[in-house]
């Protein structure tokens, strides 16, 4: 019995430090973690990851609006996309770059997959239609953002070539860019740049 209390206050401490760390930092001391996963499945440029995200034969498609082959994906109840993109060069079934968003808005006409998963969301708890503030809690300060009509871009970041991050994926630069209507995130893509 002494034991699991133990081990109850040690992990209540260890949750308090974590958690109570990341809401006492600023926005401004916060330092942009990048995702690379979708649904906890499907990681950037891992072929293997694939097989857990979906099950079926991946039919890969082009379209004249855009440059590298991609597979479509649809979320459970339609109301989401998700386009993962192989850059030429790539392994089979590895995707470089992933872009979420909201089918109404976009009216793609792709053939798309269908999936088991309610939400597209991100390792870091990304999701459409969070706020811009849920954002940069999890994000920061975004590296530059852009103003349209009503729509505001919050773009991120990493192109140091001697990072270890980029160096594990043998990559040029990673970026994430989310897409906000009506402080409502709409869409976002992140991965990486075709080298």
């Amino acid at each position: 019995m002494e034991d699991w209390s133990k081990k109850i206050k040690i992990l209540t401490i260890l949750l308090l430090f974590i958690f109570g760390r990341s809401y006492a930092q600023k926005e401004d001391d916060l330092v942009f973690i990048p995702d690379t996963t979708i649904g906890n499945v499907l990681k950037l440029r891992n072929s293997a990851s694939v097989v857990g995200f979906f099950d079926g034969n991946i039919k890969y498609q082009e379209s004249f609006d855009i440059e590298e082959p991609f597979v479509c994906f649809l979320n459970s109840d339609t109301s989401e996309y998700m386009i993962v993109y192989h850059f030429y060069g790539d392994l089979q079934n590895q995707f470089s770059l992933f872009e979420v968003a909201e089918i109404e808005r976009e009216h793609k006409t792709y053939t798309c997959n269908y999936t088991k998963y309610d939400r597209f969301s991100t390792e870091s708890g990304i999701a459409l239609g969070m706020g811009t503030e849920q954002l940069i809690l999890i994000k920061g300060k975004p590296h530059s953002k852009l103003e349209t009509d009503k729509v505001s871009v919050y773009k991120y970041s990493i192109s140091k070539k001697d990072t270890t991050f980029l160096k594990r994926y043998k990559m040029p630069l990673y970026f994430a860019e989310y897409y906000f209507y009506e402080n409502s995130l709409i869409r976002y893509q992140f991965g990486f740049e075709y080298p």
